[in-house]
Order: structure tokens, then sequence, then C-alpha cells
């Protein structure tokens, strides 16, 4: 079983012509111990990503769980470093 699972997760910031659509159906699997990186240009998604497993901000539609719980909010069983 994963430790962080992803399941079409999507996000959209602002409505109607304003729309942005900043995920589109993102499927992840990480096993424990794993070691990712996520990279990419600017503008493509990553921080959104990172800000939804940490439970700062909430998918428009899909699903993020660790160790199949949900992630409703910020955990003790995740941290995000911040970089200046």
């Amino acid at each position: 079983m994963p430790t962080i699972k992803i399941e079409n997760l999507e996000k959209v910031y602002g409505s109607g012509q304003a729309q942005v659509l900043a995920l589109e159906k993102i499927n992840l699997n990480f096993k424990d111990q794993e070691f990712i990186c996520v990279l990419g240009p600017s503008g493509c998604g990553k921080t959104t990503l990172l800000n939804i497993l940490a439970g700062f901000e909430f998918p428009t539609n899909g699903s993020a769980s660790v160790s199949g719980n949900p992630i409703i909010g910020p955990g003790t069983d995740r941290t995000m470093m911040f970089q200046d």
C-alpha cells in the first residue's frame, strides 16, 4: 500500500472566464521512505500540489491520502519546508 496516494487530483482557481486549471488529473503513489523530486517550469503546479499534500489547500476534484487517511488539513504525519 502506498504511503502517499494521489488520485485524479485537480485544482481550479477562479471561475468563469478567469478560471485557471492548476492541476489536471494527477495520479501518483509514493512508498514509505521513497525519495522524490518535483520539477517543472514556473507556474506548472508544483507548489499547488505540495500545498494540497501539506493540507494548506484543498483539491477541486480527486483525493490525496497518507497511509490511507484522507488529507483534510495540516497534520503531524507531514512536514513542509519553506524556502526563502
